[in-house]
């Protein structure tokens, strides 16, 4: 940083009103008074030629003239003179742009705040202390030289004059250089270490020069230090990177953020060069994979009826390259792979999304060293997505049929009412509403598992009768063919695994309300707001997956609260976070399958109805778990829940209206840029 010099003003602020020393902080309004008072009456008057600082020495003593034992002040200085002296300074010119006068003397020194600085109004017994300062003192004209000037030899430095010994050598050098002043030394020293490590890198020595004592031993091997621009370790690129994805910044945030850590590092190399041009080239990585097309969509009027709209549609040309072209850019192995297929439709948009893993085996080593989960949502990916559309079979079939997912082996990740309408199923408040067998409650008897070809051949004969709603519970509610490539005898509970958080949402909810209702009075509903557990205002009014799992653990507080006819609610509530303990994470207690018979067990002594998603639980997801020894948690649907609000981030920095000419192109361009930073 540049070393300017202080201005007249500038110094000014510097030097104490009363001592006329370096001062430490600027005058107050409370010392200004003061100053007239006790120093200086018509203080206010000459305030724009004074100096206008004090020393924290007479500041106490200032101060203390209010009160009853007063210290005494400095001895006075003659200000009649001092203002006469500063109004008649010569103006500032070209020729002479700085300021010599003694207020810029004092203030310019580097002498401490305790330190008199010589300046024409100290008194005589303060300047006997003094130091003659160096150079010339100000306001005096250079004297005549002295006739006694001492002749040195132009060899050793050795005074020469009548009556010395002179003995010219080597000793006689080194004398005169001890006698030298250590500024000197080290000026001697300095030129003499600059020509010899020149010396040495013009020679390839690395930077190291080699001093020799007069006293014998090995040479002084010296090299330049490292500077701190040097030892600052630079932010990759890399790293600036997974700051833009954590944050959702925009790349105009990301280079700011640059900017503020070069600032703060004094120092360019901070962050690696080029950051503007890598993230442009980065947010494009992926645009050759997709397109934007106009399709037909459906929308129910008010009056019942169906209508066709239009819609842009952004979606994925060629899946199968574009999930080779991931694995390629994380290091992984294709064959290692799993491939997780997720839908929802939230956000105010239907979006296919893709969630790509692997196992250990599947990893390089930088790949297992990754910032982010692959199965987390920085690492989700959007195949197709749609705006302003309704969740049914007509959309959702358009939507996936943009993309051609009949070459990849995946998973199907969604709630249990998107499952149902890709697998061609009535809703839940049909006669057969189980997405995986074809019972019916009270889920008494043994039904037969689904398959991709038990529900095309009951929804052809469905179509086959006429296709009337009130028919479908005939053909076990399945009423079109599913949207989901694969054999005839894959089986729905292989293709879509149980949905472990909606699983949760529907028991903790269906548990807290019952014990709303038993409680009376919505007593449930308020100690769960006391308690800090928030029920949601849409879809009826509900808890989320946070305060679900917040309820499971304070279930041990409701139970010391409920009276004792409505305890077996929160043992319900235990059993149940017992479950979820067990075989709702990515690993899977052996004895899982004990957790769920005992909370089957509690539901059956409280007398509850079993929805579809506790017969799933029940019947099925022992038969899953069992079957692939894995949590649930390794098929998941919360990264799709989460993506709706991890890409209005992005999308909120390209929004357009639904009916503006470039809304196709801004909805491509999130999209691209969005996957470009999640690979």
């Amino acid at each position: 940083m540049p070393n300017n010099k202080r201005s007249h003003e500038e110094n000014r602020r510097c030097v104490c009103i009363l001592c006329f020393r370096k001062g430490d902080r600027p005058l107050t309004a409370t010392l200004e008074a003061l100053i007239e008072c006790h120093v200086l009456p018509g203080f206010a008057d000459h305030r724009g030629f004074l100096p206008l600082s004090i020393c924290n020495s007479c500041r106490i003593k200032l101060m203390s003239q209010s009160s009853p034992a007063p210290t005494p002040l400095p001895p006075k200085m003659p200000y009649e003179q001092v203002i006469a002296d500063l109004r008649c300074l010569p103006p500032l010119t070209r020729e002479r742009p700085d300021c010599n006068c003694w207020v810029c003397h004092v203030g310019s020194s580097r002498a401490n705040k305790n330190v008199a600085v010589y300046h024409p109004f100290m008194p005589d017994e303060s300047a006997a202390g003094i130091a003659t300062p160096l150079g010339r003192p100000p306001n005096k004209a250079p004297g005549p030289m002295e006739d006694s000037v001492v002749k040195r030899c132009e060899t050793c430095s050795s005074p020469v004059a009548r009556g010395l010994r002179h003995q010219c050598g080597q000793a006689a050098k080194l004398r005169y250089l001890d006698a030298l002043s250590p500024y000197s030394r080290e000026h001697v020293a300095c030129g003499l270490l600059r020509e010899k490590l020149g010396v040495a890198t013009s020679s390839g020595s690395l930077a190291t020069a080699s001093l020799t004592s007069g006293t014998g031993g090995r040479p002084l091997q010296v090299q330049v230090a490292g500077t701190s621009t040097t030892e600052i370790a630079s932010v990759q690129h890399s790293t600036m990177r997974a700051v833009k994805t954590a944050l959702n910044l925009s790349t105009s945030q990301t280079l700011r953020a640059a900017q503020v850590i070069r600032e703060a590092s004094g120092s360019k190399k901070a962050v690696q060069s080029g950051l503007k041009e890598f993230l442009f080239a980065e947010g494009q990585s992926v645009a050759k994979f997709f397109t934007a097309e106009q399709r037909q969509f459906f929308r129910k009027q008010p009056n019942g009826q169906e209508c066709v709209i239009e819609r842009s549609v952004v979606f994925c040309r060629d899946v199968y390259a574009f999930l080779a072209h991931v694995s390629n850019s994380r290091g992984t192995a294709e064959m290692h792979q799993r491939v997780k297929l997720a839908i929802d439709g939230g956000g105010n948009s239907l979006k296919v999304c893709v969630s790509v893993t692997v196992d250990g085996r599947g990893c390089t080593s930088s790949a297992q060293f990754n910032r982010f989960m692959d199965s987390g949502v920085k690492k989700i990916l959007i195949l197709a997505l749609v705006e302003d559309v309704k969740e049914c079979y007509q959309n959702v079939s358009v939507l996936m049929s943009t993309i051609d997912i009949s070459s990849i082996n995946f998973t199907l990740a969604c709630d249990f009412k998107l499952a149902n309408i890709i697998s061609g199923i009535q809703s839940h408040s049909s006669s057969h509403p189980c997405l995986y067998c074809e019972g019916r409650p009270p889920w008494e008897v043994p039904a037969q598992r689904r398959t991709l070809g038990s529900i095309r051949h009951l929804a052809s004969e469905f179509q086959a009768a006429g296709g009337h709603q009130p028919l479908a519970k005939n053909f076990a509610n399945c009423v079109q063919p599913p949207l989901l490539p694969g054999s005839d005898s894959a089986e729905l509970l292989d293709v879509v695994p149980p949905p472990e958080l909606h699983m949760m949402l529907g028991i903790v909810n269906r548990l807290l309300d019952a014990l709303n209702a038993s409680w009376g009075g919505n007593k449930a509903y308020e100690w769960a707001y006391e308690a800090g557990i928030c029920r949601q205002q849409y879809h009826g009014g509900c808890l989320e997956g946070p305060a679900c799992k917040k309820l499971l653990l304070k279930a041990s507080e409701l139970w010391s609260v409920l009276p004792p006819h409505l305890k077996l609610y929160a043992t319900a509530l235990q059993d149940f976070n017992a479950v979820r303990e067990a075989c709702f994470g990515q690993s899977l207690a052996a004895d899982y399958s004990l957790y769920i018979a005992r909370f089957q067990t509690t539901c059956r002594y409280l007398e509850l109805s079993v929805t579809p998603k506790m017969h799933a639980l029940f019947d099925h997801v022992p038969a899953f778990c069992g079957k692939y020894g894995k949590g649930l948690g390794s098929f998941s649907e919360q990264a799709v829940e989460s993506a709706h609000s991890d890409f209005e981030a992005t999308w909120q920095r390209y929004k357009r209206p639904l009916n503006h000419p470039q809304y196709s192109t801004c909805l491509l361009q999130s999209i691209i840029n969005y996957n470009s930073f999640h690979i």
